[in-house]
Formats: structure tokens, sequence, C-alpha cells
């Protein structure tokens, strides 16, 4: 999370965390909202993706959320 912001200008807030073992293999989930430019948290994206982290954008509409 911290080289979102270092290298992209672009802040994480955490709103959910969950970490589990499946045959002594740890995994993990986060909620996370990124905040920032829309190019920058478009490039931000992009290095999740290249780390091998799985995103799933949600509409923040679609649930409730933003107006």
């Amino acid at each position: 999370m911290a080289t979102l912001y270092a290298e992209y200008g672009v802040s994480a807030n955490i709103l959910f965390g969950d970490i589990q073992s499946l045959q002594n293999t740890p995994f993990g989930n986060l909620i996370v909202v990124l905040t920032g430019a829309a190019d920058q948290v478009e490039a931000a994206l992009t290095y999740l993706k290249q780390n091998d982290v799985t995103v799933t954008d949600v509409d923040l509409e679609a649930v409730g959320g933003e107006d």
C-alpha cells in the first residue's frame, strides 16, 4: 500500500481484511478504496495486477455507496 502512494500518489483506505490458511498456505482478501487522480489510480491498478494481485472493481453506486 505504501508503494501505491509513494509511486502513484494514490491513497488506499482499507475497509476490510482477512487472512486464512488452506493446507498451510496463507491467502487473504482486502476491500480497499483507492483515491487519487483517475490516471494515477489506473496506473496503480496496473501495478497491482502486474504483481499478481487479483483486482475486482466494485461500482459504489450499485451497492449503495457514493452518490
